[in-house]
């Protein structure tokens, strides 16, 4: 069962109700580069791709990037876009929680509201390259659909179909 928490969607019982679910800004890169080791070269290449002059291989123009708060402090983040990938349409580029925040819905959320918005754009394929050694990355996709593509791929084949 599904509910509204914040600005996102969620599966209900997993997200606490203090859990918000908002697009980034250009403010919230510092904080977006933190969880993946700080430093100004990955602050750049983050706001390049949250502004559309910097894409990774095969990225189209559309593209998303939505932050998660508890309450208001800063727990993660997912970003996707627009890509022709192994035959996909959509690629969850990152998505990355804050340790104090892991294992209480955060993951969940974020997922669900990107899934949201690769629906409302009409992409039905969405691929995500998860490393397979990281079983719990792999268990949290595959609760929302994602099945294996290969040994670094998880797909979800057509959105559609797994409805929110």
């Amino acid at each position: 069962m599904l509910g509204a928490v914040g600005n996102g969607w969620c599966i209900l019982g997993l997200v606490p109700q203090s859990i918000s679910i908002l697009p980034a800004t250009p403010a919230d890169i510092p904080d977006l580069a933190a969880l993946r080791g700080g430093g100004t070269q990955l602050e750049q290449t983050m706001l390049g791709y949250l502004q559309g002059s910097y894409s990774p291989r095969f990225a189209e123009k559309d593209r998303a990037v939505f932050v998660a708060r508890l309450d208001d402090d800063f727990a993660g983040y997912a970003a996707g876009h627009r890509t022709t990938r192994f035959g996909c349409d959509g690629e969850l580029q990152w998505l990355n929680v804050a340790e104090k925040h892991r294992g209480i819905g955060v993951s969940d959320a974020l997922i669900q509201r990107m899934l949201e918005w690769f629906r409302a754009l009409k992409i039905n394929r969405v691929c995500v390259s998860v490393d397979p050694e990281n079983q719990i990355a792999r268990r949290v996709y595959k609760r929302h659909g994602a099945a294996e593509m290969d040994p670094y791929w998880l797909v979800w084949s057509d959105l559609c179909l797994t409805g929110l």
